[in-house]
């Protein structure tokens, strides 16, 4: 009997098809039927009974039609959006930032680490919003201080509502930009520092240096730091959409089908959107650093 032997490569491929397998076995029995479900709930009139879930009567899309009349969905949703917008450009900026400076050779630099990635791990989402609804998520003193009026006199409503919309979650952005945190520096430590060492040989400032070495190694970590912020913002425990889903699918199972539906596809826009965006702007940086190369 000729025996099996496979090659290195061959070996890889079968531990990473063994490793994949389990995510995808449990995907197909755990995830995939009750996604199917809720799309199917989202078109039929669907009620909670004593026996459990109960379809009354086909509806097709009505449910999604009704959707776009409730007002307090879709207030909640046009303000997810809002905040997203604003919030993800933050946390990705404020985890670059302090992601480079906590990488610094500093005294005392693995207590800095562990002090700021500390509310993490003591917060859970209750403690979070419990918090935020007192009012400790926010700087008071901006807005005692005049320094909201100034931007509302200055520049122009678009632009000084959205200034103003970022400082009043300042806090709760730099809360949400501990894991992004950890990411940036684990990205930091893995480029080579003779790439530094050369670059500030042929001249290159810390200022360059940072836009075409370092903003580029870490790209991909920045693709994974919008998909787990946006993740993690809309799964948030004191997200409005969610506790509308909530509260609507124990009367209309159906309808909160839907609100999910519609809550899921904006969130998916969104995040194509920016991660479009970051692609699209660093290869036009890369394009643009080719031909100023070509051109000396």
């Amino acid at each position: 009997m000729r025996k099996l032997t496979l090659n290195r490569r061959h070996r890889e491929w079968l531990f990473g098809y063994v490793f994949i397998g389990i995510w995808v076995l449990g995907f197909f029995v755990f995830t995939l039927y009750p996604i199917v479900q809720s799309m199917v709930f989202s078109t039929k009139d669907v009620r909670i009974s004593s026996s459990g879930l109960e379809i009354i009567k086909d509806l097709g899309f009505t449910n999604f039609q009704n959707a776009f009349t409730y007002i307090y969905f879709i207030e909640a949703l046009w303000k997810y959006i809002s905040n997203t917008l604003i919030t993800i450009p933050a946390i990705v900026v404020f985890s670059i930032v302090i992601g480079l400076l906590l990488n610094q050779k500093i005294k005392l630099r693995g207590i800095f680490r562990t002090i700021y990635f500390l509310p993490v791990i003591i917060s859970s989402g209750p403690v979070l919003t419990k918090i935020s609804g007192e009012g400790a998520m926010t700087i008071p003193s901006l807005d005692t201080n005049g320094f909201i009026g100034l931007l509302q006199n200055n520049l122009p409503v678009l632009l000084a509502d959205g200034i103003a919309a970022l400082f009043s979650k300042i806090v709760l952005i730099m809360w949400f930009t501990g894991v992004p945190v950890i990411i940036v520096i684990a990205g930091l430590q893995k480029i080579d520092k003779a790439i530094y060492e050369a670059a500030s040989i042929d001249g290159a400032s810390i200022w360059e240096s940072f836009w075409k070495i370092t903003l580029p190694s870490i790209k991909p970590l920045i693709n994974i730091i919008i998909v787990f912020s946006i993740v993690n913002i809309s799964v948030f425990s004191s997200n409005e959409i969610m506790l509308i889903i909530d509260q609507r699918k124990l009367t209309q199972y159906g309808l909160a089908n839907a609100f999910s539906w519609i809550y899921f596809t904006v969130t998916m826009v969104l995040l194509m959107g920016f991660l479009g965006i970051l692609n699209l702007n660093l290869s036009i940086f890369r394009k643009k650093r080719v031909s100023r190369q070509v051109r000396t």
